[in-house]
């Protein structure tokens, strides 16, 4: 089943989705440890795992690497494949990873524009085709038609997501939600947004989105905040603000106090954002400490309870 189905279903008994974001490794000897994140998450009976495309221009294995032992790992639990206009160059390439998800029963894509390559991006990178195109010719193979118009074999049950920016300025989403219109009159149906921060900014952006006609569900991205390092990677390479109040009392505190601000943010954020009707959360794993905070997070959310700082 694809994920938005469930997310439908879930929704009817007043449920959330949960799922988690995991990145094939640079080297082969690291899959086994990737297969591990992955076996320490299924006990969270999640929704979806999706995985990765190069996050940041790096270089590493296509998503397609570890597909079938995250299969392996996870049992039947739907995954979400990301595809990336940096790399697709022609469309013979997107079609080759849609024939990949129909043979290995994958049912989720999420498009994205992709982070550029360091160095000389225009030599490195493909960008022939932007996100809106991609998601046409991702529709259009649902559908059963390829870009020349010749017929293929039709794979109804396809979700396609595309990328939600609630860390926009307010400024920029006027455009932002043209641009988002056109993903979803091109065939998107659902929305994952970037990582969150400030859940009232979140539950700003999802507000003006329906104002501006966008009513797919947009499912936030999490992740633990336990470094100021990684506070600043946000704010500074991905232009994602942090309240400063959360980096200012990372800087002081010592590694067992910023895992535990990292753990109480996290629960505390993921609480606030259904509570304000989010259909649930994508939580974003970077490095494999991240999984044990993500699974102590949704534990805690459903009822087990944790050591809160005090």
């Amino acid at each position: 089943m694809a994920l938005l189905s469930i997310l439908a279903a879930k929704a009817q008994r007043g449920e959330q989705i949960f799922t988690a974001e995991i990145s094939p490794p640079r080297l082969y000897l690291e899959i086994d440890r990737i297969v591990g994140i992955a076996r320490r998450l299924r006990a969270l009976g999640l929704d979806a795992i999706a995985v990765t495309n190069s996050t940041g221009g790096g270089y590493k294995f296509s998503p397609w690497a570890i597909v079938e032992d995250i299969q392996r790992a996870m049992g039947h639990v739907p995954l979400i494949i990301h595809l990336t206009a940096r790399d697709e160059g022609s469309a013979r390439s997107v079609y080759y990873h849609l024939h990949e998800m129909s043979l290995k029963g994958v049912r989720d894509v999420l498009i994205i524009r992709g982070d550029p390559s360091p160095g000389n991006s225009k030599v490195l990178d493909s960008y022939r085709f932007n996100t809106t195109d991609l998601v046409q010719m991702v529709a259009g193979y649902r559908a059963g038609t390829l870009i020349d118009g010749s017929q293929s074999e039709p794979l109804p049950t396809l979700d396609v997501f595309v990328a939600a920016h609630p860390e926009f300025p307010e400024r920029a989403l006027d455009k932002h939600f043209r641009f988002l219109r056109g993903k979803i009159d091109a065939g998107a149906n659902g929305l994952i947004a970037n990582i969150v921060t400030d859940v009232d900014g979140f539950v700003r952006y999802r507000d003006r989105a329906v104002a501006a006609g966008i009513t797919c569900p947009i499912v936030p991205s999490l992740l633990p905040l336990n470094s100021a390092r990684r506070c600043d990677f946000l704010s500074a390479q991905l232009h994602i603000p942090v309240p400063p109040a959360a980096v200012e009392q990372l800087r002081s505190a010592d590694r067992d106090r910023a895992h535990q601000f990292g753990l109480d943010d996290l629960v505390t954020k993921l609480r606030r954002l259904v509570a304000e009707g989010a259909p649930g959360a994508n939580f974003n794993i970077v490095v494999p400490s991240d999984a044990e905070v993500i699974v102590e997070a949704l534990n805690a959310f459903r009822g087990g309870g944790y050591r809160r700082s005090r």
